[in-house]
Formats: C-alpha cells, sequence, structure tokens
C-alpha cells in the first residue's frame, strides 16, 4: 500500500493553505478587493464576530490504517494519495483497511482591508446618526413636557 500523509497534517496544511491563499489574493491590485467580500444585507451568509464570512471547507477522503510489519513502523490514520510512485528495496509486510471518512470544517475567509475600512466607517456614521436621533428624541420630549416654558 502506497503510504500517504497523515490525516492532522492533511487538514490542517489544507485549511492552511487556503486561508493564505485567500490572503494573498487580497493582496492583488485589480481584484483583490473582491475575494472575501462580505455580503450585505439581513440575507447575507454567516458570519463570525468580526463579519468575517464563514465558510465551510468539506473534506471526503479515502483513509488507512496500516498496520506495518517492520521494526520502528509508524501507526496512525493516513490520507491515500491518488497516485504515487514509489521504489524501495525494502520488504516489509503490511496490513491495512482502507476507510473513506467525510466532514467539514467552517472557516472565516477574511474581509479585505478596503472593505474593513468601509465597514469601520459606515459603523461611525450609524453611530453619529443614532446620536443626533437620540438628541432629537431628547429634544421633543423636553418640549412635549413644557420644559421649554411653552406648557409650564
Amino acid at each position: 500500500m502506497a503510504e500517504g500523509i497523515a490525516l492532522d497534517a492533511y487538514v490542517k496544511e489544507t485549511l492552511l493553505s487556503i486561508v493564505k491563499a485567500v490572503i494573498a489574493a487580497q493582496d492583488d491590485a485589480d481584484c483583490g478587493g473582491f475575494i472575501g467580500r462580505a455580503a450585505y444585507g439581513a440575507q447575507g451568509p454567516a458570519k463570525d464576530e468580526l463579519k468575517n464570512v464563514v465558510t465551510d471547507v468539506s473534506f471526503d477522503l479515502a483513509t488507512t490504517v496500516e498496520d506495518r510489519g517492520t521494526a520502528g513502523g509508524s501507526a496512525g490514520v493516513k490520507v491515500i494519495p491518488f497516485m504515487k510512485a514509489e521504489v524501495s528495496g525494502q520488504t516489509q509486510s503490511a496490513q491495512s483497511t482502507v476507510s473513506r471518512i467525510a466532514f467539514t470544517v467552517p472557516i472565516a475567509i477574511p474581509r479585505p482591508k478596503a472593505q474593513r475600512e468601509e465597514d469601520q466607517r459606515r459603523e461611525a456614521d450609524r453611530q453619529a446618526q443614532d446620536r443626533r436621533n437620540n438628541e432629537e428624541i431628547q429634544r421633543l420630549g423636553r418640549d412635549i413636557n413644557g420644559d421649554n416654558g411653552m406648557y409650564g
């Protein structure tokens, strides 16, 4: 049986590679601002606490647990490669069982810097508008209660 990569290493490297590639692609001067953008509106995708879009990375892997008959042989769950050529002069016996494993890992896709800055500006504008609205409500309340001398 061709030796594969350890499952934990495969999943870790895959997830890190995806996020690193997205971040690198966001640095592209022409198209980077379109990559990883969070949707606006009530029906947008799921987001994390930093407003990054959360997406699922699905794995559907063929795995094997192999018991090698050689001294110092390692056991563990391995992801089976699709194709691998290997020449080895070592003679060994091995018993393995192939299984299929499927799982999903949610990851947050970071928003581009320009969108983070735009979101901060929008939030500051919203807070300023809320302050103005609250001040107007308080002023109207004083007018109704006669604090301005009209009804007192």
